[in-house]
């Protein structure tokens, strides 16, 4: 697979993206919807729905067909509402530069090189809404008159009054002149009645509305029994009835669909009845305040309360007189537990690292392979080039406790060796690690040893990081394993929160153009 870098400045362009999109949108009074409930109320507003009829249209590859053009006209359209520095103007270019790998080797793209708006990307949405933004201005000037158009991502839905189909085509083929001189393509339907449009559908001679799924779209539900936090699971059949009854016009259509939800509902151990229940409370206008979420992993086998005993540690080490406790409290601080990753991630990793061992022609010699001129000698019983893995370093002193050390390394272990022995040979390299200091002041305390007295071994084989990823295999279980066996090593106590240098190399500053 082809798999795009994500730029880490991508995440302050995403910032600068929202600011202007909100701003934008408000000023504009842009149709651009951000979920189903802004389309519900959009058609509950349209009036004599007997004599409309609703045009729907969908851009073909909208993520990969954006243009550097099509984004600098809309950024310099966004202009008009808000103020954009050229700070900022270059940040959300910049962050468009991307790089496509395959089998770790950089593609180079055959037309715009260092431009592409990639899916899954920090700001891709964004970048989305702010183009869409712009052609809804656009659209705006074609419909005139009792006309009402409105844009979710890359679909489109628009709605004319008293438009014969003559008419109706003449319009057709303008919108799609106007999509087409912003180098767009796009598949339109018009003169419809009814119109299903992301997951509700939108009846116009009944002036109904109820859920929409698409054909042979089932839906799915984890199991009651599952390995999640019990309010999750009590959770999901009030979301379910809640998340219908807003989609439905009144209860007639919400009894309609509800038999096919619960009998799925039945299927994952859940026996509760979806009952109708439109929430017709006005929400309250909340301050809003800065949180902080802790985020323990949740476990069934877990009998600890954690969350009630991390809330408990709060109150006892920042109590109402100390003075962090404005910051540090129960109200500005919440738990929320995080899932485990699922058998299929499970599955995956190993799949991966058990591929990974074997590697293709044309690539560096086999991971457990010794170069070692004399095989007896080699530090790591034959397995001098093994790569990502955790290390234990011993120093075995007479009369003494034994001294150990643990660290990491990516490449083959062979380089890393090579650095130890280094700092063993040349005191003026003493300070590189705490084994070389380890190593010197037992030879200050009168011990004959020599850079072989130091035995090496394996602690863990682990995943190198890998680009986009949210951690760090080789780091955490450092960490852990130091974590572990604290009492017994020379390793320094700041070694828990340093940061992952594994990720400097994915950076685009590290890559040469």
């Amino acid at each position: 697979m082809l798999n795009p870098s994500k730029s880490h400045i991508g995440k302050i362009s995403k910032q600068y993206l929202e600011n202007i999109n909100t701003i934008v949108r408000n000023k504009s009074n842009s149709n651009q919807w951000r979920n189903t409930d802004s389309v519900i109320k959009w058609f509950s507003k349209i009036t004599e729905k007997t004599q409309c009829s609703f045009i729907k249209f969908d851009i073909v590859s909208f993520y990969p067909s954006i243009t550097i053009g099509l984004l600098k006209r809309a950024l310099n359209w966004a202009k008009r509402y808000t103020s954009i520095s050229k700070k900022v103007f270059n940040t959300i270019l910049n962050a468009r530069k991307s790089f496509l790998f395959y089998k770790d080797e950089p593609w180079v793209k055959k037309s715009t090189v260092h431009f592409d708006v990639t899916e899954g990307s920090f700001d891709g949405a964004e970048v989305c809404e702010l183009v869409g933004l712009f052609l809804l201005y656009k659209l705006q000037l074609v419909f005139r008159g009792n006309s009402s158009v409105g844009l979710y991502r890359d679909d489109g839905l628009a709605v004319v009054k008293k438009l014969s189909g003559p008419e109706q085509d003449r319009l057709r083929k303008t919108i799609c002149q106007a999509f087409k001189t912003e180098g767009l393509q796009i598949t339109i339907e018009i003169n419809l009645k009814t119109v299903d449009f992301l997951d509700v559908q939108l009846d116009l001679h009944n002036d109904k509305y109820y859920p929409y799924r698409k054909p042979n779209d089932v839906p799915l539900y984890v199991h009651k029994s599952s390995n999640h936090p019990p309010n999750i699971l009590k959770q999901i059949p009030i979301m379910t009835a809640k998340r219908l009854s807003s989609l439905s016009c009144n209860e007639e259509e919400f009894k309609k669909v509800a038999p096919e939800y619960e009998k799925v509902l039945q299927a994952s151990g859940f026996q509760d009845k979806l009952s109708y229940n439109p929430d017709k409370s006005k929400k309250k206008r909340q301050r809003q305040r800065k949180i902080m979420w802790y985020n323990p992993p949740y476990d069934m086998q877990v009998t600890t309360n954690v969350g009630k005993s991390f809330l408990n540690l709060l109150e006892k080490h920042f109590p109402k007189h100390h003075k962090l406790h404005k910051i540090i409290n129960r109200n500005c601080v919440k738990v929320s537990y995080s899932f485990l990753p699922n058998m299929s991630s499970y599955i995956s990793s190993y799949n991966i690292g058990t591929m990974k061992k074997s590697r293709q022609p044309g690539q560096q010699v086999n991971s457990n392979m010794c170069n070692c001129h004399d095989k007896s000698l080699c530090p790591l019983n034959k397995e001098c080039q093994i790569r990502s893995i955790i290390y234990n370093a011993s120093i075995k002193l007479p009369n003494e406790s034994e001294k150990r050390y643990i660290g990491l390394v990516e490449p083959d272990f062979k380089g890393r060796y090579r650095d130890h022995v280094c700092s063993f040979n040349n005191r003026t390299n003493e300070s590189k690690t705490n084994l070389s200091k380890a190593y010197w002041e037992a030879i200050d305390n009168g011990h004959n040893i020599t850079s072989r007295s130091v035995e090496f071994s394996i602690l863990k084989k682990c995943h190198p990081y890998r680009m986009g990823a949210k951690k760090c295999d080789l780091c955490l279980w450092e960490k852990l394993l130091i974590l572990k066996n604290e009492k017994s090593l020379v390793n320094e106590r700041d070694e828990f929160i340093s940061k992952c240098r594994h990720t400097n190399k994915f950076m685009l500053q590290n890559f040469k153009t």
